[in-house]
């Protein structure tokens, strides 16, 4: 993945494109990779009883240790322990202290391959203030998704 922070673009002209064609497996399920703002972004859906739900996910940065940087470290961990009061959008800590940004919504039934890139999109862009949050939390670092 590309630092956020040297490979950010104006969303004006986004770097939006599918790396991965949409795969779908033997129980329905799409998944199906992308860039946007410079970052790697994830798809994929999930089955439930309730319907289908599209699934992003984008790593946004390294939980930096306390000797590198003391300061991003507890307001990226501060922004953790907050994280699950903001609406639309949720921030997950893996097993290697990265940092991602994940947000869903429902599909639609009916809905296609093209269908879900554009509602991934649309997720996206919704998330990009959580993402210049998140990056600026890690690191210091500017993050821009437009003029």
């Amino acid at each position: 993945m590309t630092h956020p922070s040297t490979a950010a673009r104006a969303f004006s002209a986004p770097e939006t494109v599918s790396q991965s064609p949409a795969a779908t497996s033997a129980d329905g399920t799409v998944s199906f990779n992308f860039q946007c703002f410079g970052l790697d972004f994830r798809a994929w859906t999930q089955a439930s009883a309730a319907g289908s739900t599209l699934f992003l996910c984008c790593e946004v940065g390294a939980l930096p240790y306390t000797a590198e940087n003391r300061d991003a470290r507890r307001n990226a961990l501060i922004l953790l322990s907050h994280a699950g009061d903001i609406d639309g959008a949720q921030l997950l800590l893996t097993d290697f202290s990265r940092v991602s940004v994940m947000a869903s919504a429902p599909v639609r039934a009916g809905e296609d391959a093209v269908g879900l890139f554009a509602r991934a999109a649309v997720l996206a862009i919704a998330t990009a203030p959580f993402i210049e949050l998140a990056v600026q939390c890690l690191s210091g670092a500017e993050f821009s998704a437009g003029d």
